[in-house]
């Protein structure tokens, strides 16, 4: 499997036959042209055969970037759906659950350690960060944890590369092709003077599926969201809880979680 990076750095030397071809054909046709004993007959028919030979290019060109495509975005959704589906190992799962029987005095540094430890398993690090949540910590993962995320970007590297293989295939002049496509394939060359990447697909696909930015998990308190903070407060009337708010409070985790969370009421669980 190419990686996405991999797969323009392809494309780029692949769409250098189809500019080949077409440098040859066309100084072919304007020296006839420059000669000037041919009549427009025979030189109509000359640029024809030359066109044909361009589209045959394209079409080969085409062929081999779709293939490479396609294998690339197969073998990235077998790897996102076994993502999903490894479970976690035994020794993860031990670990998680002595964490859980913590409650709330786990600590940021005990949450950023332990994920480091869980690092590669999709279920065992979503699983720490259900638990951190619950104790008031919020584990931020990398992209490369997030199958959502990843599953986007896939979706959308997968339509921008046929879009890409559509011009390629049905185009014989980059002037024809569209925007993205000509960025794409760095078709003015500037890639040889230092010019400016294809920042759409590096952004939205190399960066997400190549893993080249990986960072670390980071933690931080976990802050209430405005309904929850609402919620909180409903319990209370000028710092004091309404009825059986109290009762209520302990006897149900999210609450306590959510009071714990409160920078005015948390002190009543301390």
């Amino acid at each position: 499997m190419k990686t996405f990076a991999q797969i323009r750095e392809y494309a780029i030397a692949q769409y250098q036959r189809i500019a080949s071809k077409r440098d040859e054909v066309n100084k072919n046709y304007e020296k006839l042209l420059e000669m000037n004993i041919y009549t427009p007959e025979y030189l109509q028919k000359i640029k024809d055969e030359g066109e044909a030979e361009v589209a045959k290019v394209c079409a080969s060109v085409a062929a081999d970037l779709e293939a490479v495509v396609k294998l690339t975005v197969s073998e990235k959704k077998t790897a996102l759906n076994k993502m999903l589906t490894d479970a976690p190992s035994a020794e993860q799962m031990n670990l998680l659950t002595s964490l859980q029987v913590q409650g709330n005095t786990i600590t940021a540094d005990e949450v950023k350690s332990i994920a480091l430890q869980l690092s590669g398993n999709y279920r065992a690090l979503h699983t720490l960060q259900v638990i951190a949540e619950k104790a008031g910590q919020k584990l931020h993962l990398p992209v490369q944890y997030d199958y959502q995320a990843l599953t986007d970007a896939l979706n959308w590297a997968e339509k921008y590369l046929y879009n890409v293989v559509s011009d390629v295939k049905n185009t014989t002049d980059y002037r024809q092709m569209g925007l993205d496509s000509k960025v794409f394939l760095d078709v003015w060359g500037g890639a040889d003077h230092g010019a400016h990447d294809d920042l759409k697909y590096k952004n939205n696909a190399v960066d997400i599926l190549d893993g080249n930015e990986q960072t670390t998990p980071t933690v931080e308190p976990r802050k209430l969201t405005d309904q929850e903070r609402i919620i909180v407060e409903s319990l209370f009337s000028d710092g004091v809880p309404n009825g059986d708010a109290m009762t209520q409070i302990m006897n149900s985790p999210e609450l306590r979680t959510l009071v714990s969370l409160h920078p005015k009421y948390k002190a009543l669980l301390n």
